[in-house]
């Protein structure tokens, strides 16, 4: 398994280009990380991918009934300006949730993160699992 990182997109005020999904999913991939867009407006992430003629990256998941959102415990809040992100390791725990805004600096922290972890103790993951104690996360921001 890979792990997984899911940034969950407010419905209102961020529309990110094709391009700025698909640079994420690339920097992502070079960590061997799997990148999951997960939005709960389907149309309007979908649309970004409907009006371009090459294949995209970035996978994007529509959640417009938020059965995703509740299984993490992300409130589905039109209102929202910022991105939720999970971080699931390679048996499926949650391992880092993150509220932040969709930009390069935070996304960068992301992998800065994952990065740190894979130096400490290789690919194995042992930290997560000193981190996570008996609980699901180690970190919450």
């Amino acid at each position: 398994g890979r792990l997984l990182v899911m940034c969950f997109l407010p419905d209102q005020g961020i529309i990110a280009a094709a391009e700025t999904l698909d640079e994420q999913a690339d920097r992502f991939e070079q960590i061997n990380v799997e990148f999951l867009i997960v939005g709960s407006d389907a149309c309007l992430h979908h649309q970004l991918w409907q009006d371009r003629e090459r294949r995209h990256r970035a996978t994007v998941l529509a959640d417009p009934c938020h059965r995703v959102h509740r299984m993490f415990g992300i409130a589905s809040d039109s209102a929202a300006s910022r991105c939720f992100t999970v971080l699931l390791d390679e048996e499926g725990i949650v391992r880092l949730r993150w509220r932040h805004h969709f930009s390069n600096s935070d996304l960068q922290a992301i992998r800065d993160l994952i990065v740190l972890n894979r130096l400490s103790v290789g690919e194995t993951g042992e930290v997560w699992a000193a981190y996570a104690g008996s609980q699901r996360e180690f970190l919450s921001v």
